[in-house]
């Protein structure tokens, strides 16, 4: 009876991993230049919860919306779940997330409970863009949004 409990939580464990996504952001961005929107997702989906590039957290947070990959409870937790991933990508220094949070910034967004603030947009407007480079600095970033009363100083985007 022991060997088929052990037997039954070994079956069990292997079956959860199985279902855990990995992030795989080269065959992601690969997948996308190729125009294969649904590969790119199954690829970039585990990249959520990793340490990925910035590149790869913004496509993700394309396809999750507008695109519509992904299954969620309901559009404003879809929505708020690609903010926060578009913030990530900010936070990495990817230049369009980057333009993609100012415009937040100047406007304010509901979704993600962020007032207007033409300072923290104008900060991020401004950040010097290095030549040849999809990245701006994470330290101009993160110095822009320290500007932002509404955060903690850890620079949480929302």
């Amino acid at each position: 009876m022991k060997i088929q409990f052990i037997f039954l939580l070994a079956l069990s464990a292997c079956s959860q991993f199985d279902q855990i996504a990995e992030c795989d952001e080269q065959a992601g961005l690969t997948a996308i230049e190729a125009d294969n929107l649904s590969s790119a997702y199954e690829a970039l989906k585990g990249c959520a919860d990793t340490d990925a590039s910035g590149k790869a957290l913004h496509d993700l947070h394309i396809l999750i919306f507008p695109e519509g990959f992904g299954s969620y409870k309901s559009e404003d937790q879809r929505t708020i779940d690609s903010q926060r991933l578009n913030c990530r990508a900010a936070l990495a220094g990817y230049e369009v997330s980057v333009s993609s949070l100012a415009h937040t910034y100047l406007y304010g967004s509901p979704y993600m409970s962020v007032n207007p603030s033409p300072e923290v947009s104008l900060c991020l407007s401004t950040i010097p863009a290095p030549s040849a480079s999809e990245y701006l600095s994470p330290n101009h970033v993160e110095a822009c949004l320290s500007l932002n009363p509404d955060i903690d100083p850890t620079y949480e985007c929302y």
